[in-house]
């Protein structure tokens, strides 16, 4: 788990620790906590070696994920866009414990509903979900589908437009109170999170913390209802320019070397090497964890008695 959330981290993807096998954070702010901090993001999984991963949606990586769930009708409801809108683009896709998915798509820019149709949810500003190789509560772990595999989430495709229409549709529905110039007003409950949404996008396409901020002022006091102080203004900006824009997600970090950039692949022979490599080969038989990752305990936990 420390590996592969070092591996998000190290593309750009800030993650949290979720309590094992369940979708609850361990962190006292649940996704705002997320990070790219390698150094915070090992002592959590020291900590909890076996915690499941979280990444948020929306402004803070630019994802914006479909969630069907086959439980609740998600499978049929899904079937049904696609035979009336046509097949989805590829991109990222999860399947998830519960024999779910996730299909990710770059985040539009503007808040979305929480529900699309029966059995589908769509998760952007305020939300997260859960990623592999995190274990679901029946113990079925959550996997990237696909050739790509992991690599998709970091370039996946725009969302399609009949999608764009269907969640403007049911935005734009919800609150269509129009300004003097003809746009839409953003009311008290909903203003913070229009101007992040709308700060994300600009940040995304790779804008300046100076120039978001001069764009959201704007907006502010055309769009906002009553508007907000100029202080929280700013402070949107300062805090979405803290955000990577695109060009740079899909960059290695600094002084990645070749195998960094890929996916963690199974451990050769010869890192089970001494007394380490004879406690894994004597435990493996009797635990479903991956010998790496308790290579990787065993050695955390033989560092901190030392």
């Amino acid at each position: 788990m420390m590996v592969a959330a070092c591996w998000y981290a190290s593309h750009g993807l800030p993650v949290f620790p979720l309590k094992p096998r369940a979708k609850e954070p361990l962190t006292p702010h649940g996704f705002k906590d997320a990070t790219t901090d390698q150094v915070r993001i090992a002592a959590w999984w020291q900590e909890w070696p076996d915690a499941n991963i979280g990444i948020p949606t929306g402004t803070a990586t630019g994802l914006l994920a479909v969630d069907v769930d086959p439980r609740n009708g998600g499978d049929d409801s899904l079937e049904q866009l696609l035979l009336k809108h046509g097949r989805l683009p590829d991109t990222a896709e999860q399947m998830t414990g519960a024999r779910g998915r996730h299909i990710l798509f770059r985040h539009p820019g503007f808040p979305v509903p929480k529900a699309l149709a029966p059995g589908i949810d769509l998760k952007g500003d305020g939300g997260y979900i859960v990623v592999a190789p995190s274990v679901h509560p029946n113990g079925n772990s959550y996997r990237w589908d696909g050739i790509a595999g992991a690599k998709a989430l970091l370039n996946p495709a725009p969302a399609p437009s009949w999608l764009v229409e269907l969640i403007q549709a049911q935005h734009n529905g919800a609150r269509a109170v129009p300004a003097a110039d003809g746009k839409e007003k953003w009311a008290t409950g909903e203003r913070n999170n229009c101007l992040t949404s709308l700060a994300g996008t600009m940040r995304w396409r790779g804008m300046a913390r100076e120039a978001i901020e001069a764009a959201l002022l704007a907006e502010n006091r055309r769009r906002c209802d009553p508007p907000l102080s100029e202080t929280e203004v700013c402070g949107i900006a300062e805090s979405v320019a803290s955000y990577k824009p695109a060009e740079e997600r899909n960059q290695p970090a600094r002084g990645d070397d070749a195998t960094r950039s890929n996916w963690p692949d199974e451990l050769k022979p010869e890192a089970f090497h001494g007394v380490a490599g004879e406690v894994i080969r004597a435990i493996e038989p009797h635990s479903e964890a991956d010998p790496a990752a308790l290579l990787i305990q065993f050695l955390v936990g033989f560092g901190n008695v030392i």
